[in-house]
Order: C-alpha cells, then structure tokens, then sequence
C-alpha cells in the first residue's frame, strides 16, 4: 500500500494569501449573483452596452435596392454610407441608441466606427458617420411607420425635414438626407434584419 503524505498548503506565503482572498472574493461575487438572479449586475450596465448586444441590418424598402443594406463604408474615401449587398460583416451591423420621446441614435457595431452617429447636416448632403455629440444631426425619429416592419428615419435638424433616404429613387447606391416624401416612398422605408 502507497502512502502520500499530504500537507495542508502554507498559508504564510504571500502568493497563497492572495489566492485565499480571491477565490473567497470570487466565491462572494458568484453567491450574489446566483441570489438577485444577475438583476443587480445587470440594472449597472450602461444602457449602450445593453443596446449592443444585438445587431441588425438596415435594409431598403425600394425594389431597385433589393438585397441591399446600409453599410459604413468609411475609410474607402467619398460618402461614409452607402448601399450594398447584404451580408454579416459588422459594418452592415446597426442599432438604435434610445434617446426617449421616439428619438433614437443610430450607430454601428463596426470597430471602425466606435462611437460614431449617422449624422446628416441637411437636405440633399450624402450621410456620414460621425462623432456622436448629441446634436440634433444626429437625432433620429422613427414614429413614422409606413407598414408593418417598415419605418421611415427623420432626421430632427431644426428648420427642415429630412429623411435618410437612397439617392435617384433607390436606382443608386449612395444614402443622403432629403426631404421626406409619402410614408409608402420605397428609397425611404428601412426594416430591420437579424444579422445571422
């Protein structure tokens, strides 16, 4: 028959005191959160890290655009927002930022774009991503549903009206600010899309 001798660990090292206080510190934490059921972590987190945790398309309401969303196209030179084929890359990954009364943010979950707003400075000017500073230009309303799904986005710069909108009636790619039209207008409806 083997014998092993065990010793209990010495506690007078310092590396081993620390290890102690974590794992009882570790051991406290997870015995809280097992207990309020997370909510007490939970109601702590900011609310733009709770807003990220899910991530949509845009996607165009006209015919002409069909199968494509908006995408931060920054860094590629010309406008920062443009339409193109859909797909699951993080710069077609959009969500809205809650600013209350319907008014909303709307930023990407592309790295690039860490916290930048698309930011319209009014009508016929083509959409960029930006700075969020908390401007009106980059104040977005979306009470204006037009169909199940579909939703106009009105910019709320003050003495204009203007939606995010694709350019030439959806026949091109590029998204601009322009007066907003009939809430059945296809270049101006967007639908969210899970990004799968």
């Amino acid at each position: 028959m083997n014998s092993i001798n065990h010793r209990e660990p010495r506690t007078d090292r310092p590396h081993v005191r620390r290890a102690v206080r974590l794992s009882a510190m570790l051991t406290l934490i997870s015995s809280l959160v097992v207990s309020t059921g997370g909510s007490a972590l939970a109601s702590e987190a900011s609310p733009s890290a709770r807003e990220m945790a899910v991530g949509s398309r845009l996607v165009n309401g006209d015919g002409d655009t069909s199968g494509k969303c908006l995408e931060n196209a920054g860094g590629r030179g010309g406008p920062s927002l443009q339409m193109a084929p859909c797909h699951t890359n993080a710069h077609q990954s959009w969500y809205f930022h809650q600013l209350g009364s319907g008014y909303v943010q709307i930023r990407s979950h592309d790295v690039d774009a860490a916290d930048k707003c698309i930011t319209s400075y009014g009508h016929g000017d083509p959409m960029r991503m930006e700075f969020c500073d908390g401007g009106d230009h980059q104040r977005w309303w979306t009470g204006r549903q037009a169909s199940p799904g579909w939703m106009q986005l009105s910019a709320s710069n003050p003495g204009f009206s203007v939606c995010l909108d694709v350019k030439e009636h959806g026949e091109s790619n590029i998204v601009q600010a322009w007066e907003c039209g009939a809430s059945n207008q296809g270049n101006q409806l967007w639908k969210w899309h899970s990004v799968g």
